[in-house]
């Protein structure tokens, strides 16, 4: 019996509903793109529209409706007049989403030898996307920033203490599409999906003439779209020349799509390892921020700290950037906004336990502080109780107690599971 081809693959029920599944997971209910129907909307309609993508997938008549374009401002570079302020992100259709999904889960056992690198993190599996256990994969087998953060970890507790790290500037734009559609190709086993591919990498939005002047962030653009479905995995696909180097020349790195550190056991191999690493990402048409002390690019020596994926790793702790905590705060002061007035009490309550939950566990390996966990449990109490006064249910902010906040069903932030990678021993009393 002969086997499927990729289209096929793509194209049969069961694959859309997964990607179907994965992409309401991962989207807002009001997300959009181009043509304007939301999560909400496109899943009223998911047979019918299974149905056309399933003929439009199969016989090769399927075409991509293009991106909408965000410009999103960078961190630390508020100049709105200086365009190099924002990241330009694209958003597709949802059913243009939900395809790539499909594609992606069809070429991964092709591609996932040249994506998933021991070395690599972010977008990409250990797992076979089409194994009956990759539903039931643990932390572990997922290469996120909490597995990324262990090897961090391990390779420093074994002696490699200086740290080099850098970040690739303006990667998704900068990849060279040519190459990368080039060794894309060559690895697949047919060409069945090869136009919906390179179709779906067109950098072009559709709104680029209500853009203004930041419409200009995507004329240069000649990569993939940053914010596409396959935009990871390309990413990574990409860079596959680069691990290898970096391994066969005997580093040891942590690589999470652009950013990277590689961890050496003296200063002489992390300068090596900066000069290597500019040379070969030159090669590929990228540049790497200059070395420089205030820069995204330095050689870190032992018993100082270094931030890495919104986490500061230092010689006896993991914890995240100050940034994380204090978006926690803002986040807290936006449930209890007062626009948002009309919020039942147990709406407020439930949202934010949901957000202390969620912090806590996607932070479960860092060594947050009891003063961490205080100050957030504090500023609860008092985002809450200013709430309350709000709606004349109290009239004064302090006329809620400690044990009426339980009973309110308010959880503090310590009742969710701590479970940090670095083990600091309490001191024992003299």
């Amino acid at each position: 019996m002969a086997s499927k081809t990729l289209a096929q693959l793509a194209s049969s029920s069961r694959a859309l509903d997964k990607a179907f599944l994965s992409v309401r997971k991962g989207s807002g209910s009001q997300s959009r793109g181009p043509n304007g129907v939301t999560l909400a909307e496109f899943a009223r309609n998911w047979p019918a529209a299974k149905k056309r993508l399933t003929r439009e997938i199969r016989d090769g008549l399927y075409c991509f409706g293009g991106y909408l374009g965000h410009a999103i401002s960078k961190d630390g570079n508020r100049d709105p007049a200086d365009l190099r302020s924002y990241r330009p992100i694209s958003v597709a259709n949802i059913r243009d989403r939900v395809v790539q999904r499909a594609v992606l889960d069809a070429i991964w056992i092709d591609i996932r030898d040249c994506v998933c690198t021991p070395s690599s993190f972010g977008g990409v599996r250990r797992y076979s996307t089409r194994s009956k256990r990759a539903s039931e994969s643990t932390d572990d087998d997922k290469k996120c920033i909490k597995t990324a953060a262990k090897r961090i970890r391990k390779l420093y507790d074994g002696g490699s203490k200086w740290v080099f790290e850098t970040d690739i500037i303006n990667f998704f734009p900068s990849i060279d599409r040519d190459r990368l559609m080039g060794q894309l190709l060559a690895r697949l086993r047919d060409d069945s999906l090869n136009e919906i591919i390179e179709n779906s990498l067109d950098t072009s939005i559709t709104n680029a003439t209500t853009m203004g002047e930041r419409a200009a962030l995507w004329d240069s653009l000649w990569g993939v779209p940053q914010g596409g479905v396959l935009s990871p995995a390309m990413a990574n696909f990409y860079l596959f020349d680069f691990d290898r180097a970096i391994e066969n020349a005997g580093f040891e790195m942590v690589r999470y799509v652009d950013d990277l550190v590689i961890l050496a056991n003296d200063q002489k191999i992390a300068e090596d390892a900066h000069v290597i690493s500019r040379n070969l990402l030159h090669g590929m048409r990228l540049k790497m921020h200059p070395l420089g002390d205030e820069s995204k690019t330095r050689i870190v020596p032992p018993q100082c700290y270094f931030d890495f994926l919104g986490l500061r790793f230092a010689p006896r702790s993991i914890r995240p950037v100050q940034k994380k905590l204090k978006q926690v705060y803002e986040s807290i002061q936006e449930i209890t906004d007062p626009k948002n007035i009309k919020k039942s009490l147990a709406t407020v309550i439930q949202e934010i336990n949901w957000l202390l939950q969620g912090f806590a566990h996607a932070y479960d390996f860092c060594n947050l502080t009891k003063g961490d966990l205080r100050g957030i449990d504090k500023h609860v109490g008092f985002e809450v109780r200013l709430w309350l006064k709000r709606r004349d249910l109290i009239r004064q902010e302090n006329h809620v107690s400690a044990s009426a906040f339980e009973h309110l069903g308010v959880r503090r932030i310590e009742k969710f599971r701590i479970d940090p990678i670095v083990k600091i021993p309490r001191l024992k009393a003299v």
